[in-house]
């Protein structure tokens, strides 16, 4: 993997040069759960990280007591109705349908709080407390809504409180996601998917920190937040920084912030990176107009 430290004219904050430590990690030792809240700390600074993982910690028990202890010894199916009795009905988790674009439904420590979050943090619960309790679940990167996925042919929707889908279910997901634009997508482009083994590959929890990620940028960019949006990108960099479309959107959103100088140098690399990209020649009139503005 390559080197994970934060991007050039980032300030090396604890709490990034804690989130890069993570994301050099191989995949067996990666915590997702850790990782989940070194991107909530972003938003919220000093946030403790103990009671957090505590509270997971305590789901995971109430699950063993359901069962009288490990998944291993009570079999998937009772481990799974212990884990979504727990989750979705004593703790009360479920999708938030009404405000599903708020960024706290991407912030781990909020979605516990509020008990409300997007597909892919519910999944995190999910798969964090299954974990915990060693029910081998794992995350599934599909297109337009994340799932949860297990043994044989197991597919779960945790933004509909763990229900097993079967393939005319997972049909039905693909033609809602990318036939029809969403309230929060006016406009969106119609993209007809056809239903195979790929899109239910197990994602990688750098896959998933990296999803969460955007969806972020997306979720604070529509909002015009771009300080935030800037910080999620450059978590994003940390996560992968052989990308250089990267260093565009940084760049941009360091225009925005009156950065004038560090878009300039983000933007030249990124020509360095892809000198035959196709907007090369946008961007170098935007380093033209950024060098202009630069005091």
């Amino acid at each position: 993997m390559s080197d994970a430290s934060p991007p050039a004219g980032t300030e090396p904050s604890a709490n990034r040069l804690a989130f890069a430590r993570l994301a050099a990690q191989p995949e067996a030792l990666l915590d997702l759960a850790t990782g989940c809240l070194h991107i909530a700390a972003e938003a919220y600074p000093g946030l403790a990280f103990g009671p957090i993982l505590g509270e997971l910690d305590l789901l995971a028990g109430r699950v063993r007591e359901r069962l009288g202890g490990e998944a291993t010894t009570a079999g998937i199916g009772a481990a799974l109705a212990a884990l979504h009795a727990v989750l979705y009905g004593e703790y009360g988790l479920r999708g938030d349908r009404e405000s599903y674009d708020d960024p706290r439904n991407s912030l781990l420590n909020d979605v516990l709080a509020r008990r409300l979050g997007l597909p892919i943090t519910l999944a995190v619960v999910e798969l964090e407390v299954a974990w915990r309790v060693a029910l081998p679940l794992h995350g599934i990167g599909f297109p337009g809504h994340f799932l949860v996925g297990g043994p044989g042919d197991l597919v779960i929707d945790p933004f509909d409180a763990g229900r097993q889908l079967g393939p005319d279910d997972l049909e039905a997901v693909l033609r809602r996601t990318h036939r029809e634009p969403t309230r929060h997508e006016p406009g969106a482009a119609v993209i007809p998917v056809a239903l195979h083994a790929a899109l239910l590959r197990p994602a990688t929890k750098r896959e998933i920190l990296a999803r969460i990620l955007r969806n972020l940028h997306g979720s604070f960019v529509r909002r015009r937040d771009w300080g935030s949006a800037l910080w999620s990108v450059e978590l994003l960099g940390i996560l992968d920084p052989g990308d250089p479309d990267l260093l565009r959107d940084r760049a941009v959103l360091l225009a925005r912030a009156g950065r004038f100088g560090a878009a300039v140098a983000e933007l030249r690399r990124y020509l360095e990176a892809r000198p035959d990209a196709d907007d090369a020649d946008l961007v170098r009139r935007a380093i033209a107009a950024f060098r202009g503005r630069i005091h």
